[in-house]
């Protein structure tokens, strides 16, 4: 088996920068359901089927036969969130790695490319949950510019 890593952190605080530097993972992200046409068209009546989708399709690939390692691209942040991903993960035998990336809310707000506004990226923030000790390694990325 290979390693799960779960990504935490509001829009624009580098996730899919991570995930670009791991070698060649299977991503799977609620994000993805709201590609049309390459173009990211957010509805929030669709946020339920998405990330039952995303979650869908972390179950066949914890499942498979594969080693390949497993991105969860969502911005997690609160425990049960995330839960489900550690528990299945850890039931069929892979490593999780949680990665948390803080970020200064003006700066996530300039770079995020979903359009999330200042005050929301704030409040996502100001009520994130961190993982508990026991669901594997926790590595946490303080951005240029967070000021905690």
């Amino acid at each position: 088996m290979g390693t799960v890593f779960i990504t935490q952190g509001v829009s624009g605080a580098g996730k899919s920068t991570f995930t670009d530097t791991l070698d060649s993972p299977a991503v799977v992200s609620a994000d993805h359901h709201y590609m049309v046409d390459g173009e990211y068209l957010f509805d929030l009546a669709k946020i339920g089927d998405a990330h039952r989708t995303c979650f869908r399709e972390f179950i066949q690939l914890v499942t498979g036969q594969g080693d390949q390692d497993i991105v969860v691209d969502n911005t997690n942040m609160e425990r049960w969130a995330m839960y489900p991903y550690v528990q299945a993960a850890q039931a069929f035998g892979w490593e999780v790695e949680i990665h948390t990336f803080l970020v200064d809310p003006e700066v996530a707000a300039e770079r995020n490319t979903h359009g999330v506004p200042l005050d929301r990226i704030r409040f996502m923030l100001a009520n994130m949950e961190m993982p508990l000790p026991f669901w594997g390694r926790h590595v946490v990325h303080a951005t240029e510019g967070w000021g905690g």
